[in-house]
């Protein structure tokens, strides 16, 4: 069974071209690079990795090159491609250590909605899971 994030890439949640039309790679890189962005998501990453450290869990590799590649396709670029794959390298390992991360599901909300997460994302008052289950749940009926 595919990763759940995977799902959402192949019904065409996630990663779909509107995210990245008209989108001003410079600005939106340079809002990525800086705070607040910037030491939320190392922040996150960190904590992830703190965790992996004790966990066993599957390989990304394969979820960060679709993410890549599927950026990539679209045409914003290799730049822009990369810092998507590393995203979805980390809400993939969030997800598979269960982590209870607000602002990943802030970030993973920001994808589901068409938008391209930089600058400021407020935390959600709810899990990956959550964010994830009515998109899944909504495609288990096709």
């Amino acid at each position: 069974m595919p990763h759940r994030l995977e799902q959402l890439i192949n019904t065409g949640h996630l990663l779909v071209q509107a995210t990245f039309a008209d989108l001003d790679v410079d600005a939106v890189l340079d809002q990525r690079d800086s705070d607040p962005f910037d030491s939320a998501w190392r922040l996150a990453f960190e904590n992830i990795e703190a965790t992996k450290k004790h966990t066993v869990i599957a390989a990304n590799d394969a979820l960060r090159e679709r993410a890549f590649i599927l950026v990539y396709q679209h045409g914003p670029g290799g730049e822009l491609a990369a810092y998507v794959s590393d995203d979805f390298g980390l809400l993939h390992d969030a997800l598979a250590l269960g982590s209870v991360d607000f602002w990943l599901a802030a970030l993973l909300r920001c994808y589901l909605d068409g938008r391209f997460p930089c600058g400021e994302i407020v935390p959600l008052d709810c899990t990956l899971d959550e964010v994830l289950d009515p998109f899944i749940e909504d495609n288990s009926s096709e």
